[in-house]
This record gives C-alpha cells, structure tokens and sequence, in this order.
C-alpha cells in the first residue's frame, strides 16, 4: 500500500517550435508534483531530447519526429499528447492507441 499518494501536472502547450524543414527536433513542457495538500513540491521541464536527466528536468532520450508538411505536438493536462500534421489531428496518445478524428 503506498505511503502518500502525488498529483502530476503537466503544462498542456504545444510541445515544439519546430514544425518544418527537419526530421526531428526537440519538445519541451513543464510539470509540477504536488502534495497532500495540492501545493507544488516539485517542478521541472520534460524535454524531448536524449540527455542525462539533470535535477528535476527529465529528458525522454527522444526527439519528437515531424512528417511531411506542418507537424506540431501537443500535450494535454493529464499528460497525452497528439500529433497534427498540416492542420489535422492524425494520432492521439491514448491507453488503447486508438486513432481519432
């Protein structure tokens, strides 16, 4: 049985400035671990990059590929994210990798 029980947040952005002209380029957001009492005790960056992780920032150990045309990833607050490429949701991160549209 656990001892306590933490919240994560994650900061739902556009995870890439990135979105043409390379194969792959690096993703950033934040997080935040909170408490019992929902207050902050540890914040930090996810990056999609391959890194050694560095105090509270994680590195993935991948960059995030991009297709033809405009590619951006999105993350969202519980932590899924989604490819849109040229303007369309083509894949969503879910627990059965299902496709939407």
């Amino acid at each position: 049985m656990a001892e306590n029980q933490d919240v994560i947040e994650v900061e739902a952005k556009q995870l890439n400035n990135v979105t043409t002209g390379v194969n792959k380029t690096v993703g950033e957001t934040t997080y935040k671990i909170l408490g019992a009492d929902l207050t902050a005790v540890v914040e930090g960056k996810i990056i999609f990059k391959a890194r050694n992780k560095e105090g509270t920032t994680y590195y993935t150990g991948k960059e995030l590929p991009l297709y033809n045309g405009e590619t951006k990833w999105y993350v969202d607050e519980q932590g899924l994210m989604t490819v849109e490429i040229n303007g369309g949701t083509l894949w969503r991160r879910k627990k059965d990798r299902r496709r939407s549209k």
